[in-house]
């Protein structure tokens, strides 16, 4: 146990309690002194061990070796290209794509780096990428990994300067929730969108319908101002609605039963709204009579008393 504890550079405290047991304060304070001499005495003159700048460089190199013996194996790495693995360096440790975490007093860590400073694949990644991948270095060196939650650290069987265990990288985990949410925010906002253009093309429906549909016109005529005034005129008006050639207005003509189909033209002739100059004569819905201005007979005699549903039509050949 205590050469177990010599290659860490950590010190075995059987002597001072029982055998097997150790000081779980001085353990720490041991690793604490082992981190400080990686992360700035360890090795740095002949292997520039955490010079990132010359990782970065190595690594490269790796890169090109990689891509220069690449097979495309499907139609994936045809369209995009081989995948991708990142390496983020803490101050801790680096934590290689979702595999694992290593602290830097780790000598799996060592091993890992020295690999990649002599132009190696490191061995470590053998098993599993044994064509190879691409690597890609991400500084972090600036924020301390963390684990994410204290049932991890327990799977990691000691402090966070340990690389046993299984471990969870809490910094990938929240990437992939924020890319979750971001996707789930993308199609919520196209969702949304999709229903202001379904309203929008709605409403624009609506608009356009309701131009389309016919609109109401009340005709004033003298016989109106008469009813307001008079019983007696209220008794001989005759209201006509009448629809249009165009089939967007309908007129409302109070007139009095004895006003002649003439004065009834004239009224529809001020209100036309076809913009034509064509003749037409006047049709009763049910069952259908013709009317034309020429008739001689009053409003009563044509049967349009007391009220009455007329439609506008082109007269389109006479040989009367």
């Amino acid at each position: 146990m205590k050469a177990f504890f010599d290659d860490y550079g950590l010190k075995w405290l059987g002597e001072d309690k029982k055998e097997g047991e150790f000081k779980l304060q001085a353990l720490m304070s041991d690793l604490n002194v082992a981190k400080d001499e990686v992360l700035y005495n360890w090795d740095a003159k002949k292997l520039n061990m955490l010079n990132l700048e010359i990782i970065f460089e190595k690594v490269e190199l790796l890169n090109s070796k990689f891509l220069r013996n690449f097979k495309p194996q499907n139609k994936k790495d045809l369209e995009k290209g081989p995948d991708e693995m990142k390496i983020k360096f803490y101050k801790n440790g680096f934590k290689i794509g979702t595999l694992k975490y290593f602290s830097y007093v780790s000598k799996e860590a060592h091993n890992i780096l020295r690999d990649i400073l002599e132009g190696f694949f490191p061995s470590f990644l053998k098993n599993v990428y044994p064509e190879g991948i691409l690597i890609k270095v991400v500084n972090k060196s600036y924020k301390t990994y963390q684990f994410a939650d204290a049932k991890v650290m327990a799977l990691n069987k000691g402090p966070i300067y340990s690389s046993y265990g299984p471990l969870a990288d809490s910094e990938d985990d929240i990437e992939k929730e924020m890319q979750i949410e971001k996707e789930k925010k993308e199609k919520e906002e196209q969702s949304i969108k999709k229903q202001k253009m379904l309203e929008e093309t709605t409403k624009k429906e609506k608009q356009l319908a309701k131009s389309r549909a016919r609109k109401t016109i009340k005709v004033h005529t003298p016989f109106d101002n008469l009813i307001r005034v008079s019983k007696a005129a209220a008794t001989r008006c005759t209201t006509i609605r009448l629809r249009t050639v165009t089939l967007k207005t309908q007129l409302v003509i109070h007139l009095s039963k004895t006003d002649l189909a003439k004065s009834l033209f004239e009224w529809v002739d001020k209100y036309r709204d076809d913009n034509s100059e064509q003749e037409y004569e006047l049709h009763t819905v049910f069952p259908i009579i013709e009317f034309r201005r020429t008739d001689v007979r009053n409003l009563e005699e044509l049967g349009l008393f007391p009220e009455r549903a007329l439609s506008m039509h082109y007269i389109e050949d006479d040989f009367n």
